[in-house]
């Protein structure tokens, strides 16, 4: 009796392991059947608890149902809203993302598989590489995608209310959460972003920096149309743009240093902005080229200091207190400090005291001119 009653007990406990083992596998989960049933009545238990458990199985599978052919109905709409009428979609590609989006978990992925799909036929991807992003967005929750997606922004557009790039995107990687942290792990053995140790500073710390891939740029583009890729997706603003940005510091006769050379450079066809040097133009503001003026002191043996202007052309937005050192430039132009301001030396008064000024002006405008091809 004792071994009959062993036998039996180590049938329901193979039996519950049996059926733990198709709940909690994704794949079986899908296709609940009579066969689930019929495991669920081998289970030893009590009054009509194996009527209730039949119900409640049957009525997730219906459910399941429901939700695989939502899924199918949304992707399949979706595919439809944006292909192109001369594109022509192989049932290959179709079938092959089908399959992951009747077993895909997360509902609200079909639009991505559909703009995945047609945008690969779009760009000739080849199937191997089809087959990765299709694996890869089988793969990342919505969660993980809506963080590539606001890292890739973070890296690729200037934001308002942060120094460069490199800022907004620490901001990001140092959201420490769990489900943070989860995403960058995926996407990094996605191939997605990529670690870089940083080198050991004077204090002897260091740390870890993430750089975006090339994959990174393409399931971004695949996933997201061009308004979908914009900050105001990520609650952002988008830092207002120039070609020129002149950085108004040291006053030049009649203003010369603003209005000469802002009119010259408007006139080749430059968008060009001024700003005051002590303002928070750096987070608000951003330009492919900065001009910045500076006073500089040379000694004399023969008498005092001789002062003179630097005019320099910047790459990077100058600090509050003047340019980085690592920023040399694309270019620097000096003059006497009272060529500069003749308001400084009565000797450069009267008739033709503003003509090495404004040639100093012209040529830092002829250069900025070159340099960003106009």
């Amino acid at each position: 009796m004792s071994s009959q009653n062993t036998q039996e007990n180590d049938t329901g406990t193979d039996t519950t392991a049996e059926l733990l083992g198709i709940i909690r596998d994704p794949a079986a989960r899908k296709f609940v059947s009579s066969t689930l049933w019929a495991t669920i009545k081998k289970i030893p238990v009590a009054g009509d608890m194996l009527e209730i458990l039949g119900e409640v199985f049957i009525g997730l599978a219906d459910q399941e149902r429901a939700f695989r052919h939502q899924r199918l109905v949304d992707y399949i709409l979706g595919v439809a809203a944006i292909r192109r009428a001369d594109l022509d979609i192989q049932d290959e590609d179709l079938l092959v993302a089908i399959r992951r989006v009747i077993q895909d978990d997360e509902a609200g992925k079909a639009r991505y598989y559909a703009r995945l799909t047609v945008l690969m036929v779009e760009s000739n991807v080849e199937l191997e590489e089809k087959l990765h992003f299709l694996n890869m967005l089988s793969e990342l929750a919505c969660s993980q995608i809506a963080y590539a997606r606001e890292f890739y922004i973070r890296d690729t557009i200037p934001l308002c209310g942060y120094p460069d790039c490199d800022s907004a995107v620490r901001e990001l990687i140092s959201q420490g959460n769990g489900r943070n942290l989860r995403a960058r792990s995926n996407l990094v053995s996605w191939g997605l972003l990529q670690e870089e140790q940083l080198p050991a500073g004077l204090d002897g710390a260091s740390g870890i920096v993430y750089k975006r891939t090339e994959d990174l740029g393409k399931l971004i583009t695949f996933l997201f149309s061009e308004n979908d890729r914009q900050p105001n997706a990520i609650d952002k603003t988008r830092k207002a743009a120039f070609d020129v940005i002149i950085v108004n510091h040291l006053k030049s006769t009649d203003d010369l240093y603003l209005t000469h050379l802002s009119s010259r450079l408007e006139s080749a066809g430059l968008t060009v902005d001024v700003v005051d040097r002590v303002s928070d133009h750096q987070l608000q503001k951003t330009a492919r080229r900065y001009v910045w003026n500076n006073k500089l002191s040379k000694p004399s043996a023969s008498g005092p200091e001789k002062e003179s202007i630097e005019i320099r052309i910047l790459n990077a937005p100058p600090l509050v207190g003047g340019p980085s050192s690592r920023d040399t430039g694309s270019g620097s132009f000096r003059l006497t400090s009272g060529a500069f301001n003749n308001a400084r030396n009565h000797s450069h008064l009267g008739s033709g005291s503003t003509t090495e000024l404004l040639s100093l002006l012209d040529a830092v405008a002829d250069s900025l001119i070159i340099a960003l091809g106009q």
